[in-house]
């Protein structure tokens, strides 16, 4: 229109280019106005899903204002630049053109539409049943298919079988001239070409967004139930010092109005030479050593211990033995097929002269102690002749209410025992760690969702609105040319 009117191009040139540069300025100033002030209530929201508690008040930081500053001004002035150097790219004519000029039928290949679908199936197939196939397949040969056959099959979906589709709907005469199916179809087919490699690089992002958010969620949701699964007890550790013991019943007294003691059960066992096998591996004496050990408890005290934590009693040959272990291991094991069927497994134990083999009989989810570890019930008799040669160990479990609030009292426990020699295993830490890892990953994920979103959306509007515009005036004027011949 300025060329029509007599304006040079260079002063057509310099008028794009300030005008570019102002409205990206001018939306540089309204977005970290406008982040600015969002910043508090995002800021409070992020610290909600992680669990930490903190006070937050208003400030502007002024490094991310100028960083931010920096970054936007150079993508809006490299914008400029290429707006500028259009006008002396192209001439006029073609300007007028570009427009009308039609863009050419994409080729139809049925095989590669095949091809395309089949891959999308495929990959995500294997996503969906990842963990049964993952022991029959390399992991990271897995992850590799799944990869290939969905981001490759998605793009081959969107160049081929779309057009193969559209092509399909093109040649059904009845449905082809039926209404305005012959504008909406004829323009999909022509303007497939040039948006398919966008449609579905948007897809695969979507997929990617989508499933992060969800795999977020679904943690953030079960972290207390994982965590349970490895850490079942409030507070474990090797009894050692009377004094340290002391200083543990001082401070449980001290937090106790809001952390009631439900259980507080001191566990003997034994640390023995041994090792879990299967049943067709023979073990000698020289391989076993300090290395490998094994933990070992009698019959009639893990009656007890079942007592006091409400687990079920369990009943033993004399040639037979149970494993205890957490909830978590079992389920791992089952999933991965890692556990083997009981007449297959043994455990064999020494005392320095002799070596004792036992046959497992089942495992059950009893943990001795958070974290993953194996302990054997033997019979009484056994565990006193063992004892003569291995030191027996004292654990003490604590459990209190109101666990997954418990910051003051486990930092209080673990200025007393947290060592080498005498480790805290608590419930807290690690839940605390899920939640705020788990958190983490739901803002960041939500966050740029919605960020991808919104710029897919204008990208969109963007792109189809001048077809749009054309799509109706071309819809209005069907439809009068429809009525007048009627009438």
């Amino acid at each position: 229109m300025y060329s029509l009117l007599g304006v040079r191009k260079k002063q057509i040139a310099k008028m794009l280019f300030y005008e570019n540069m102002t409205m990206g300025l001018i939306a540089l100033v309204l977005g970290i106005a406008i982040g600015s002030l969002f910043s508090t209530l995002s800021t409070e929201l992020l610290l909600n899903l992680m669990g930490i508690p903190m006070d937050i008040h208003f400030e502007i930081p002024m490094n991310a204002v100028i960083n931010t500053s920096i970054v936007f001004s150079v993508i809006i002035l490299y914008t400029s630049l290429q707006g500028f150097r259009l006008i002396y790219r192209f001439k006029l004519i073609e300007l007028f053109r570009a427009e009308k000029q039609g863009e050419k039928a994409p080729k139809n290949s049925p095989i590669l539409a095949i091809l395309g679908l089949s891959m999308v199936i495929l990959g995500y197939y294997f996503a969906y049943n990842f963990i049964d196939y993952v022991e029959k397949i390399n992991f990271l040969m897995l992850a590799l298919l799944i990869l290939i056959s969905t981001v490759g099959g998605t793009y081959i979906l969107f160049h081929f079988f779309t057009v193969f589709l559209l092509r399909h709907m093109r040649n059904n005469k009845n449905s082809f001239y039926n209404g305005m199916n012959v504008i909406s179809t004829s323009q999909l087919l022509y303007r497939i070409k040039g948006n398919a490699t966008s449609l579905a690089t948007i897809s695969t992002l979507a997929a990617v967004t989508i499933c992060s958010i969800g795999i977020s969620v679904s943690l953030y949701s079960n972290i207390e139930d994982m965590t349970k699964g490895v850490y079942p007890y409030s507070y474990t550790h090797t009894v050692i010092d009377a004094n340290k013991e002391a200083q543990v019943d001082a401070t449980l007294e001290k937090h106790k109005s809001k952390h009631q003691i439900s259980h507080d059960y001191l566990l003997k066992t034994l640390e023995v030479k041994g090792t879990a096998h299967e049943n067709t591996i023979k073990i000698n004496k020289t391989e076993l050593n300090e290395n490998t050990t094994i933990t070992v408890i009698s019959q009639s005290t893990f009656k007890d211990f079942a007592k006091e934590f409400n687990y079920n009693n369990v009943k033993l040959n004399k040639e037979e033995t149970v494993a205890l272990t957490s909830e978590l291991s079992i389920k791992i094991k089952k999933q991965f097929g890692d556990l083997q069927e009981s007449n297959n497994t043994k455990v064999t134990m020494s005392d320095g002269q002799n070596l004792y083999t036992y046959k497992i009989k089942e495992e059950f989810p009893y943990p001795t102690k958070n974290l993953f570890s194996d302990t054997f019930i033997v019979s009484d008799e056994q565990y006193e002749h063992l004892k003569t040669t291995s030191k027996e160990e004292i654990t003490r479990i604590i459990n209190v209410e109101n666990e997954s609030d418990s910051k003051s009292l486990t930092a209080d426990l673990k200025t007393i025992i947290d060592n080498k020699e005498m480790p805290l295993y608590d419930y807290y830490t690690p839940y605390q760690q899920g939640i705020e890892g788990s958190g983490m990953m739901i803002f960041v994920g939500a966050f740029l969702g919605l960020v991808f979103l919104l710029a897919m959306d204008q990208s969109f509007i963007l792109n189809n609105y001048p077809r749009q515009t054309k799509i109706n005036l071309i819809t209005q004027s069907y439809i009068k040319s429809e009525l007048q011949i009627k009438k």
